[in-house]
């Protein structure tokens, strides 16, 4: 099987201006729920020394208000400065009415040191006040909205995601921040001024790259991430998501800079620590791992004696190699850190009146461990009756989706040219059970950037072979019990290469039979930090060609994508991952395919699947585009020399009718670039999956098996225990 790795894109008519969250809505009904994290640091050292684990975030959730429910993880998670991660959520809508979630954090009874490290946000772009944001905090006065189709779950865990989930972040250091409040000035009992802030939340972090930043005598920041001041806070305030892009100092309050300020003084502030709060900061955080430390062996009753932990050392020990660490001031490596001024590197006490680095060693004492931590995620419910425009032509229902309207056809409709979406505005089509037929030369819908389309209860039908069905460019695309089918190249194309915007695409409970691919998708490489999304759950997909499938040109790299409950059928192959840098899940899916997976770039992750090849069988040969039909169920293939990882676990049924049930081909001259692992499942014949000779993969054992090639002997080798050596039986 060939196709060709680069492509000509198909023309789309991109649209510049930043995309807007505006929901058209008739709210008739307002729940809330309030969770309440728990943040305990009973066990937390990990980040200084390999003494102990931290501890975790633990969740507890109260009653769901409108039809359906929430779930928290209670699983701990690991906290330390400099870490996120994934705040475990689920949300049901049992509902016949879409729902907008809207998610908010109050930190206003946690400890106010920890208010200025811990926040919570979605990593996703956006657009408010004009601006582009690349990460959505979530506070008490910032939220994120999800929306939530009728009779469906919103999964936001770290083991399963449909849309992005909220996360938890603590700062590695406290640079600076957002915050919520008023700023005055005052005096001391000496009547010299000072300055006070009365902060109402810590909204978001300031972050720059420590080691590379400038200050001056006075331990004030002049230079950050190779840009002066005012230009580095120019660009902070031209994507924080507020109203103006000013620098705006008051000179009579140093370090802090107004945002949206009233004549008071009362609003959105931001502050830029100087380099002895950051020194603090920092003796801070390790003191507090300290005392951590301490709180956990002594509850292990080793403090007092020569018991050796884990890591060899006696407990007195461990507790003299965290202290060591702490007098490092924030560098990891147990050496003091002190700032780069204009003239250089700066030292404590030299002349020219730099600033001094703080002596933690005679600094503070060790810091009283806090008993917990305490935030609430605060979820909105909006149960939304939108007031929908009912249409029954063409123009009308390109006129409403480009209004960012909510709209229900009435009648079949068969296009003249493409239905053509490039409103900024979210649109809502319900299809009422009708159809949208495409043109003659061209695409049935193309979406242009930044577009947002919902399509529902419907079929949408492609006539011309040569053009993809639905064409999407830097868009984000939801379709919910459709199905799509014709004669189109492709059912669903994403090409957001070559744009700096990622597409998000959504199908749940559809179908789609076609010719060409079900889902084509090339990412943007380079030009985006983040990644091209799809998202498939209980749905069925029917391919001439292959059902999910990425491009391996080297600039189509960054893709994203997660499959459950559904079935994939594919005349070559179910899917077919060949682009770096990418990761693919699939989680109970029943897989079917000439080669029914092929995996030639990136991580793939095959969790409870049933994994079916067909064809063959052939042997597989170096391909520079596209792969060998060779029959194997699992075909990793590293022609391109680029890293590949392949995990199956769990329940996974893997089976060849013709030839292997697992298979690595590493091409003469290749470099190694695959790692397998089997963690589960049955492989049928057992004795074909990948292994050295003479070996087995039955039985099963529970570590696992993970084989990796050895580019001298070429061949797969055991790197860790787990197969065992037996005679090949007779014939």
């Amino acid at each position: 099987m060939t196709k060709q790795q680069t492509e000509t894109p198909k023309q789309n008519n991109a649209l510049s201006a930043a995309r807007k969250r505006i929901i058209i809505q008739s709210v008739i009904a307002i729940q809330t729920v309030i969770i309440t994290v728990l943040l305990i640091f009973g066990m937390s050292a990990a980040w200084y020394t390999n003494v102990v684990q931290t501890s975790g975030l633990h969740f507890q959730a109260e009653a769901w208000g409108f039809d359906g429910e929430v779930f928290v993880s209670e699983d701990p998670i690991e906290a330390a400065p400099g870490k996120s991660d994934v705040v475990g959520l689920r949300v049901t809508n049992a509902g016949k009415d879409m729902v907008d979630v809207s998610v908010r954090v109050s930190k206003e009874q946690m400890d106010e040191e920890m208010q200025k490290r811990l926040f919570f946000y979605v990593d996703t772009t956006d657009s408010r006040n004009g601006e582009t944001l690349n990460r959505v905090y979530v506070n008490s006065r910032d939220s994120y909205t999800y929306t939530m189709l009728a009779n469906s779950k919103l999964y936001l865990t770290g083991e399963q995601a449909n849309d992005v989930p909220l996360k938890w972040q603590w700062v590695y250091d406290m640079l600076g921040y957002y915050f919520y409040g008023t700023v005055t000035n005052t005096v001391d009992a000496n009547n010299a001024p000072i300055v006070s802030a009365q902060v109402e939340d810590y909204l978001r972090p300031v972050e720059y790259d420590l080691d590379t930043a400038k200050f001056d005598e006075n331990g004030m920041l002049t230079e950050a991430n190779g840009e002066s001041l005012l230009q580095f806070i120019y660009l902070l305030y031209a994507r924080d998501g507020y109203a103006g892009d000013d620098v705006e100092e008051d000179t009579s309050k140093p370090g802090y800079y107004k945002i949206d300020v009233d004549e008071n003084g009362h609003g959105i502030w931001m502050y830029l620590c100087n380099w002895e709060e950051i020194q603090q900061a920092t003796a801070y955080d390790s003191q507090l791992g300290i005392a951590a430390a301490q709180a956990m062996l002594a509850e292990q009753g080793v403090l007092a004696g020569e018991t050796v932990n884990t890591d060899g050392n006696t407990a007195d020990e461990n507790i003299e190699n965290v202290q060591t660490d702490a007098n490092g001031a924030g560098t990891g490596e147990g050496t003091e850190q002190t700032p780069v001024t204009e003239e250089g590197i700066g030292d404590a006490g030299t002349e020219g009146g730099q600033p001094s680095a703080l002596n933690t060693e005679a600094a503070t004492p060790l810091v009283e461990l806090p008993q917990n931590f305490m935030a609430r995620l605060i979820l909105i419910g909006q149960v939304a009756q939108r007031e929908y425009k009912n249409v029954t032509t063409v123009s009308q229902l390109e006129e409403q989706l480009n209004s960012g309207g909510t709209v229900r056809l009435n009648n079949t409709l068969t296009l003249n040219e493409p239905l053509v979406l490039s409103s900024v505005e979210r649109a809502v089509l319900d299809l009422n059970g009708h159809k949208i037929i495409g043109p003659n030369g061209g695409n049935t819908i193309r979406m242009n950037a930044n577009s947002d389309l919902t399509v529902m209860n419907g079929e949408i039908s492609g006539i011309e072979p040569n053009y993809d069905i639905v064409s999407i460019l830097n868009a984000d695309l939801t379709l919910d019990h459709v199905t799509i089918s014709g004669e189109g190249d492709d059912a669903i194309a994403i090409t957001d290469e070559f744009h700096s915007g990622d597409s998000t695409v959504r199908i749940s409970n559809s179908t789609i039979d076609v010719n060409g691919c079900a889902v084509y998708v090339r990412g943007n490489g380079e030009n985006s930090e983040k990644k091209t999304r799809i998202i498939v759950e209980n749905t069925k997909m029917d391919s001439g060609y292959v059902a999910i499938m990425g491009n391996g040109s080297e600039v189509y790299w960054g893709t994203e994508i997660y499959v459950s409950k559904s079935e994939l059928n594919g005349y070559y192959a179910a899917v077919y991952q060949p682009q770096s840098n990418s990761l693919m899940t699939l989680v109970d899916c029943k897989l079917t395919g000439d080669t029914a997976v092929v995996a030639k770039g990136g991580d793939m992750v095959l969790e409870n699947c049933e994994i079916t090849g067909t064809g063959g069988p052939l042997e597989p040969e170096y391909q520079g585009s596209g792969f060998t039909q060779t029959g194997d169920a699992v075909f990793v293939d590293c022609s391109y020399g680029v890293s590949i990882s392949v995990k199956i676990t769990g329940n996974s049924t893997v089976t060849s009718q013709k030839n292997l049930a697992v298979r690595a081909f590493v091409p003469e001259d290749m470099t190694d670039c695959a790692e397998v692992k089997l963690y589960g499942g049955t492989y049928t014949p057992a004795t074909s999956a990948i292994a050295p000779e003479g070996y087995s993969l039955e039985p099963y054992i529970a570590d696992g098996y993970i084989l990796q090639y050895n580019a001298s002997e070429k061949n797969f080798v055991v790197t860790e225990a787990g197969l065992t050596s037996e005679e090949p039986a007779d014939e």
